[in-house]
């Protein structure tokens, strides 16, 4: 589980999560783990699914594939649905530094850093 990692605190240099946080049942304490064993001046990259406004279009996809799913007995894996606002107020929320980030389709790929202590 990454909210509970059997690491020595402030021993890990990077961190990389693709689809992880969007999986977890308790996205802040993941991420308060991630900086528990994260060092000073360490690195996060991640990417996470976002929600976003949909057109038209997308919404005639998204019932298909929800169609596709009804059909086939598959339900979404996703436990939280965040808005890239949200994605943001939760890295703030632990402190962590947003050094770059790389918008994509239905998703947010950023880097972070832990700041140094003091």
């Amino acid at each position: 589980m990454a909210e509970h990692r059997p690491f020595v605190h402030d021993s890990v240099d990077f961190v990389r999560m693709n689809s992880v946080l969007d999986h977890l049942w308790d996205t802040h304490l993941g991420l308060r783990e991630i900086m528990r064993v994260l060092k000073p001046n360490g690195l996060v990259f991640w990417g996470v699914s976002t929600v976003h406004e949909k057109s038209t279009m997308h919404s005639l996809l998204e019932k298909a594939k929800d169609l596709a799913k009804s059909v086939l007995r598959r339900r979404d894996h996703h436990i939280w649905h965040p808005t890239s606002e949200d994605v943001d107020l939760l890295t703030q929320s632990v402190g962590l530094v947003k050094v770059r980030e790389m918008p994509c389709a239905h998703s947010v790929n950023a880097l972070f850093r832990k700041p140094t202590l003091g």
